[in-house]
Order: C-alpha cells, then sequence, then structure tokens
C-alpha cells in the first residue's frame, strides 16, 4: 500500500514557505590539485618499479570440467 497524500508529497518534495514551493538545493566549493610525477616523487618511485611475476597464476582448467 502507498499513501501520496499531498502533506507527505510536500513534505519529500520540497519546503513550502508563505505557500509557495521552494526547492532545496546546495552549492559546493570544490578545488583539485594535483601533483606532476616529478613533484610527487615517492608515488612516482612506485609507479615506476617493475612488478614480479604474480606468485599463484590463475588456473583456467577445472578437474571436473564442473562450474557451480
Amino acid at each position: 500500500m502507498c499513501d501520496t497524500s499531498n502533506s507527505a508529497l510536500g513534505a519529500v518534495l520540497g519546503q513550502r514557505v508563505d505557500k509557495q514551493s521552494h526547492v532545496i538545493a546546495y552549492k559546493f566549493d570544490l578545488e583539485i590539485r594535483d601533483n606532476k610525477g616529478a613533484e610527487n616523487t615517492i608515488a612516482y618511485h612506485l609507479s615506476q618499479l617493475e612488478r614480479g611475476v604474480d606468485p599463484l597464476p590463475i588456473r583456467d582448467e577445472f578437474p571436473n570440467e564442473q562450474i557451480l
């Protein structure tokens, strides 16, 4: 069962001031800072390291040829 009375709908969709609907909105002030590789020396060094062979390779074969 669903109740869609005007009072419940008005409370969900917005606020009423002086019998007029006012939409609730928020403003975000966001600043993104990025360091280039030479400036971020630790992350740059770790990204340049060669990765070794995975010690546990993925097996594509199944002994019973069944996947549950």
